[in-house]
């Protein structure tokens, strides 16, 4: 009966053991992995701005991730306006990429850019003349699988070339998180001062897996990065990532925030009213109701073919066979998709009580 009971209690213990812990690597281990797959980068613009010619540099950090010189970076390092008002005219860019060689010195290449993703804020650009034996490339991890409290590692130039190399660690505070000023804004939120230059640097997970690119700090204690699964890697390696147009506006934050599916919050139906003010009340307690945790609220359908078939406080509930939990997902799955394409939207009529299925043909503007 002893032996019995110590072979379960060993059984039980084997089995509860987690097999992500037991990966885990130390962070010596995952910057000894990557440090020659990491680069920095420098951005020039030669510049004409009210009347004046003038010359500005950007810094920021990015990640080698195919043979042949690809490296994911920041896309607003790209973009002069980010840093100078009043649409400055861009008269010469050169674009350089700073790899680590062995010994740690670094070498200096020219870049182009290869393909922009603008809603996520990312670029591809590919570094010219340098050979397989000068870069390592970077595994690319799943950023569907992160969680609050996970430790994950970075390695980029913060406050710029001087410090390039550079490695540090926090925690993820936040998956999802829809901040800043983007077509799609999910964010990783980070418990780390982000500095300037940081920009574009691989935020990798304990497996030293890159599921992540920083891209913004906010205050002194937090700074947010884009999840790897919106950078659509296949698809930018070849050119521009764009978000289609279905012809209908949603709701993007993160609705309702107080309510559960037996309970409507007052805070709630008021901030749902600032956003339908033509729809009754008695509907918009539906809509409310109805939207926990199936919130991509339709706001105003913009396309003629579709008046009648969606109304401002429909529902969308799944996009093919996806489910949508709300609005910035409803945006999270089109982006990448090819302009031409018919999707099919199951949808909630909050008038009628109806679910119907309905094609829309995705469009440039």
């Amino acid at each position: 009966m002893r032996k019995n009971l110590i072979l379960i209690l060993t059984i039980v213990l084997t089995i509860n053991v987690s097999p992500l812990k037991c990966l885990a690597l130390s962070g010596e281990t995952i910057y000894e992995r990557n440090k020659r797959a990491t680069c920095g980068i420098i951005t020039t613009f030669v510049y004409e701005h009210i009347g004046a010619i003038g010359t500005y540099s950007v810094s920021g950090s990015g990640i080698f991730i195919k043979r042949g010189g690809y490296a994911l970076i920041a896309n607003h390092c790209l973009d002069l306006s980010k840093f100078i008002p009043d649409n400055p005219t861009v008269l010469k860019t050169t674009l350089e990429i700073a790899a680590v060689q062995q010994g740690d010195g670094r070498r200096i290449f020219e870049a182009k850019v290869v393909g922009v993703n603008a809603p996520a804020d990312l670029a591809v650009i590919q570094a010219m003349g340098i050979k397989d034996s000068e870069y390592e490339v970077a595994e690319v991890g799943d950023s569907g699988t992160l969680r609050p409290g996970e430790l994950v590692y970075g390695i980029g130039c913060p406050t710029g070339q001087d410090f390039f190399g550079s490695i540090w660690s926090t925690r993820v505070q936040f998956v999802n998180r829809q901040f800043g000023k983007n077509q799609v804004n999910y964010m990783i939120q980070l418990d780390y001062p982000g500095i300037p230059s940081a920009s574009g640097s691989p935020i990798f997970n304990s497996s030293g897996k890159v599921i992540g690119i920083l891209l913004m700090n906010f205050g002194e204690k937090m700074s947010f990065g884009r999840p790897i699964n919106l950078a659509k890697l296949r698809l930018l390696l070849r050119g521009d990532v764009i978000l289609p147009n279905i012809g209908i506006f949603v709701l993007d934050s993160d609705f309702p925030r107080y309510s559960s599916r037996t309970e409507l919050k007052d805070n709630d139906l008021k901030v749902l009213g600032t956003y339908l003010p033509n729809v009754p009340t008695e509907r918009l307690r539906r809509v409310a109701l109805a939207s926990v945790r199936n919130s991509a609220i339709v706001l105003e359908v913009d396309k003629e073919d579709l008046k009648g078939r969606f109304t401002a406080g429909d529902i969308i509930l799944g996009i093919g066979s996806k489910l949508v939990r709300e609005g910035m997902a409803l945006k999270a799955h089109l982006l990448g998709r090819k302009v031409g394409t018919t999707i099919t939207l199951k949808v909630l009529h909050t008038d009628t009580g109806k679910v119907t299925r309905e094609k829309v043909t995705l469009t440039d503007k």
